[in-house]
This record gives structure tokens, C-alpha cells and sequence, in this order.
């Protein structure tokens, strides 16, 4: 998982003079300081590997907010991006909720053009955190 997020990370610092080796160093470090932080502001996080044929193609990390399930993070390998399988993960997400009667709440890049798909799978925008939207896909009406 560590790799997928570093290669994620590479392109956006590629104007940067700086070496490849130390951007790697420097990413595998974010990686791991995100991780804990996910750790410690929710417990009951939830760590999974998304797998094709057993190789590794993505991560979703989840966890308990309130009423809710929240998606902490989704992030996909580069070439496994705009096949469905982000839109798969969510729905699933989206399943288990319903079947708990919670809502699904995450948070997107203001500059991230997953809100299109996370707005196609019936997430609204509930509040502005200045460089993220909060999203909510409610639970079903009963």
C-alpha cells in the first residue's frame, strides 16, 4: 500500500528539484504518519487491501463517525483508476450502511474530480473544510 501511495504522490512533485530517491523517502514517511494519525483519531479503524488477482491495486480505510460509516481514505492504483472500481468499493460501503441504517460521510479534495463520481453515487456536499468538502450519502428513508 505504501507504494501505491508513493507512486500516487510522484507525479504531483515532479517539478520539484529534488531527487526521486528522497521524494520516495519523504512519501513513505507521509504514508506512515497518515496511517497513525488515522489510527489514533479513530480507533476502530478499518485497514483494507484492495486486490486483482492477488496483487494489491488500492487501499479504503473506514471507520465509525456518530450515526455514520466514514470513508477515510480510497486511493487507487494509477492504472486501475476510471474502470469502476472506486464506484464498486462505495457501493458496498453504501450496502452495509444501509443495511445499519447509517449514513456514509467522507471527505474529497475541493480540486479532486472524485466528487463527480462521489455526487453520482448520491453523496451531497454537508460542509466546507476549506480545501475538502465534506460529503454525506444519507441513510435510506424507512
Amino acid at each position: 500500500m505504501r507504494e501505491i501511495y508513493i507512486a500516487h504522490r510522484l507525479p504531483e512533485f515532479a517539478p520539484l528539484q529534488m531527487p526521486e530517491a528522497a521524494k520516495r523517502t519523504l512519501f513513505a514517511q507521509q504514508y506512515d504518519i497518515q496511517r497513525a494519525a488515522y489510527r489514533q483519531s479513530h480507533e476502530d479503524a478499518l485497514f483494507l487491501t484492495v486486490t486483482r488477482d492477488a496483487a494489491p491495486i488500492g487501499r479504503l480505510a473506514l471507520a465509525t463517525a456518530g450515526d455514520a460509516i466514514a470513508i477515510l481514505d480510497i486511493l487507487l492504483a494509477a492504472e486501475e483508476r476510471g474502470k469502476g472500481v472506486g464506484g464498486a468499493l462505495i457501493g458496498t460501503v453504501k450496502a452495509v450502511a444501509n443495511e445499519e441504517a447509517s449514513a456514509v460521510i467522507l471527505h474529497v479534495d475541493k480540486n479532486n474530480r472524485a466528487r463527480a463520481l462521489y455526487e453520482r453515487l448520491g453523496f451531497r456536499v454537508t460542509a466546507d473544510g476549506g480545501i475538502a468538502w465534506e460529503m454525506r450519502s444519507p441513510p435510506p428513508t424507512q
